[in-house]
């Protein structure tokens, strides 16, 4: 049985924002301790981020090198939309705070 575009392009999403999530805790760690110790600080390196970018690199190559379902082309796909949707939502509760920001501020 073959699995849904739309549900493989879903959990391509969700793997996704996931993979990013995990990338930016890590951008974020060696961003931490660049500004506390300087460039001569040691980043940290059993970070999940860039394993879990060196795992699903290998991974995806393995999967789209070789003969493999179509619905593996829709969760790759969706994989590549996450960025494009957080994005989004992170203009979105930008634009809500600054808008409830605005109303506090007029109120008072």
């Amino acid at each position: 049985m073959a699995l849904s575009p739309y549900i493989a392009a879903y959990f391509g999403i969700f793997a996704g924002m996931i993979i990013m999530s995990m990338s930016a805790r890590w951008v974020y760690a060696v961003n931490v301790t660049v500004r506390k110790y300087g460039v001569n600080g040691s980043p940290p390196r059993l970070h999940s981020g860039p394993w879990m970018l060196g795992i699903v690199g290998y991974v995806g190559y393995q999967i789209l090198v070789h003969p493999h379902a179509p619905s593996w082309n829709w969760f790759f796909g969706g994989a590549a939309i996450a960025p494009l949707v957080a994005a989004l939502l992170t203009f979105k509760v930008w634009r809500r705070k600054k808008i409830r920001r605005a109303k506090t501020n007029s109120a008072t």
